[in-house]
């Protein structure tokens, strides 16, 4: 199940609790990667307001993350995880485009140098 919890600033916590195993992850309030990891349980299934609550405490101890808090569950946290996956791609495809266009200088060595090889 997913769970999504925003706190007063607008950080946007995302856990995906798969049972005994559970993810996740802590975004700012652009939706940029901020952490995250994992948890696991060898003896008991994970309870979804526990292990919510485990986790914001181990978050606490490392960054702010005030109340009050807005909770999604489930199929609710979909248009927000999309509005996050489509921030982290356009992010990344602008280091993307930055990187080709910083090699595609015409004085870069390599560059040519690998254009020549294959003509």
């Amino acid at each position: 199940m997913n769970i999504i919890v925003i706190s007063e600033d607008n950080k946007i916590l995302h856990i995906t609790n798969f049972g005994y195993q559970a993810e996740y992850t802590l975004y700012n309030s652009k939706g940029y990667y901020l952490f995250g990891g994992v948890l696991e349980s060898v003896y008991e299934y994970f309870n979804d307001e526990k292990l919510t609550q485990e986790i914001m405490n181990l978050i606490q101890e490392e960054i702010e993350f005030e109340q009050p808090y807005i909770y999604l569950y489930g199929s609710n946290t979909i248009p927000l995880l999309k509005l996050i996956k489509y921030e982290n791609n356009k992010k990344s495809s602008r280091k993307i485009i930055e990187y080709i266009d910083s090699i595609s200088g015409k004085d870069d060595y390599f560059y040519f140098k690998e254009r020549w090889q294959y003509v």
